[in-house]
């Protein structure tokens, strides 16, 4: 079994990223849950290729965390890229995971890395940040935020919001953007369910 790292999709781009399956990965209960984008990479076809693919992932690190961290090294070694996304599908799934992709984002400073979770050990927060290494708070429609709470957002909104001119609205393409790379704490990038 191997690390499987995608080399993008349609709204990424050829932004290399890595996945473990949503909702077993994912906090207990999660309100996105019946909605969730990444689901359908688990059923029908996609289940066969995709989400297949995302639980070899999830295989791996449980039975072999270090050979996952090495294998991911060796691609960033090879590849050098720019950006990288952790999580199309899944979340953080235990703070081990989390103390690799520090290590991965320390051991890579050229390359910067982001996430999104639900999990608050996990956000950056004011003396745990890493400079290449945003982990944003990952935000449901109903789910409030107090604009003082000293974290970086990602909030899903219903179709009919409008936007706000102080913040950042999602385009859909992070190929042009990369907002959520260069988000800074206090800050938040919205974005229409889809």
């Amino acid at each position: 079994m191997r690390l499987f790292i995608s080399n993008g999709n349609k709204k990424l781009g050829p932004m290399p990223n890595v996945s473990l399956p949503p909702i077993k990965t994912c906090i207990e209960n999660s309100p996105c849950a019946e909605k969730c984008y990444a689901r359908k990479f688990s059923t029908g076809f996609a289940k066969h290729t995709a989400g297949k693919r995302w639980e070899e992932n999830w295989q791996l690190w449980q039975e072999n965390p270090a050979r996952f961290e090495l294998e991911l090294s060796n691609y960033l070694t090879w590849a050098e890229p720019r950006y990288f996304r952790w999580h199309v599908g899944g979340d953080i799934p235990d703070e081990n995971y989390l103390r690799m992709m520090k290590n991965i984002a320390w051991l890579f400073p050229q390359t910067k890395f982001m996430a999104y979770s639900k999990r608050p050990w996990a956000w950056t927060t004011e003396g745990n940040e890493l400079k290449n290494l945003s982990i944003i708070r990952s935000l449901w429609i109903n789910e409030p935020v107090a604009d003082e709470e000293p974290y970086m957002f990602y909030k899903v909104w219903p179709k009919d919001k409008e936007p706000s001119s102080h913040e950042i609205w999602c385009s859909g393409d992070c190929t042009s953007c990369k907002a959520c790379w260069r988000i800074k704490l206090h800050e938040r990038v919205n974005i229409h369910i889809h």
